[in-house]
């Protein structure tokens, strides 16, 4: 299920399909984000999104550090 204000078909994808729909998340929170910049920072649901966006940005990354490894491993076991 999508949080409030989240887009839909973003939900419980696998594989690939997980990494695509972080990906359009981050995108969308930092799209949705720059509309509220001049906003009050202390509105719950701006905080929600801000950490939300921390949260799916680090998913993101910590999946990339994973296939950088692997490919770097797969590097050295085929002699590259």
């Amino acid at each position: 299920m999508s949080g409030v204000g989240e887009p839909e078909g973003t939900v419980a994808p696998v594989g690939d399909d997980c990494t695509q729909a972080r990906l359009f998340k981050i995108a969308w929170y930092a799209d949705s984000l720059a509309l509220w910049e001049d906003a009050d920072p202390h509105i719950p649901i701006l905080i929600e999104a801000k950490a939300r966006l921390r949260e799916v940005a680090i998913a993101v990354r910590a999946i990339m550090l994973s296939v950088t490894a692997m490919e770097e491993v797969l590097c050295v076991e085929n002699g590259r």
